[in-house]
């Protein structure tokens, strides 16, 4: 089987791609922006777009996106345009090979939500004229833009795969995300100081999200969104003190302000459990997930 990573530098495809590896039954083809110099960086045999169409594949996984803070501040005034050409790329391959499957990774935030409360399966995704005009919102725009296209793309399987929250042991801990500045002060043996809102993430890590895209390849035909979830969420409170019990976290809280471009996020994570419906059965809660990849990393 030959499968397309676009995105290839991205972390998460990194992890995919290694797992790949592991499956003698495929040949992975992956792809990226400066080849050349993802190749130096990661030891991969990273390909160029614009020898995308050189190839043919059974399925395509598009990873291309701002994955961390820092990125979406770099992008976040063509972050949009570069979703949609890249994505537009991948189409004009489908309708020529219409028997190809296309998973596109998309983000919790496609909801276009404030997540004071968790993603319902009934919930209503508002679009409105004004949002396009405040930058901040442009993340969110390059993930549900490409979204509806797709749904309306109904002769083609394409599914839209949202991941809320990603942990693996390959994180940055240089990174703003909450875990990566937990797992920074414990292993600098530094205070960590966060704001006391209980804030609520569900996390899957790379087992998780392997599991789940091979689920969805080995059906005949998809056109859908469905939404990442473990067996279980974690609140702030429970992450706090079960890094403390583990790792003897030194934490307190401050009257920190957030400055995420895609917004303060209580609730993020899904109650959408839609993958249920084609045979997805989390094995792990948050808690787990993340302890295991500690182990991993700060150990």
């Amino acid at each position: 089987m030959n499968i397309a990573i676009l995105g290839g530098n991205s972390m998460m495809a990194i992890d995919l791609y290694k797992i790949f590896l592991q499956n003698t039954s495929y040949n992975i083809f992956s792809f990226a922006r400066n080849a050349l110099l993802n190749k130096s960086k990661s030891n991969i045999e990273f390909y160029d777009y614009k020898q995308f169409n050189d190839f043919k594949y059974d399925l395509i996984i598009n990873f291309i996106g701002a994955g961390d803070q820092s990125k979406i501040n770099q992008e976040k005034n063509n972050i949009i345009k570069t979703s949609i050409y890249y994505d537009q790329m991948v189409l004009n391959y489908l309708y020529k090979n219409v028997k190809t499957k296309y998973i596109y990774i998309s983000s919790g935030s496609a909801y276009l939500s404030d997540f004071k409360d968790p993603v319902e399966e009934d919930n209503i995704i508002t679009i409105s004229k004004n949002d396009l005009i405040h930058e901040k919102k442009n993340y969110q725009y390059s993930k549900i833009i490409p979204e509806l296209i797709h749904l309306a793309e109904r002769r083609l399987s394409i599914v839209n795969l949202r991941i809320f929250n990603y942990i693996s042991n390959s994180i940055n801990i240089n990174h703003t995300f909450l875990i990566s500045q937990i797992f920074k002060s414990i292993i600098y043996k530094k205070k960590f100081e966060c704001n006391q809102m209980n804030i609520v993430r569900d996390y899957i890590s790379d087992i998780e999200l392997f599991e789940i895209i091979e689920l969805i390849n080995n059906k005949d035909f998809l056109n859908d969104s469905f939404d990442c979830f473990s067996k279980k969420p974690i609140t702030l409170y429970e992450l706090l003190k079960m890094m403390k019990d583990f790792y003897n976290l030194n934490y307190s809280f401050s009257i920190l302000e957030t400055t995420n471009l895609t917004g303060q996020k209580i609730n993020y994570y899904s109650n959408n459990h839609n993958l249920l419906k084609i045979g997805y059965i989390p094995k792990r809660t948050s808690a787990e997930i993340i302890t295991s990849i500690a182990k991993q990393v700060i150990n």
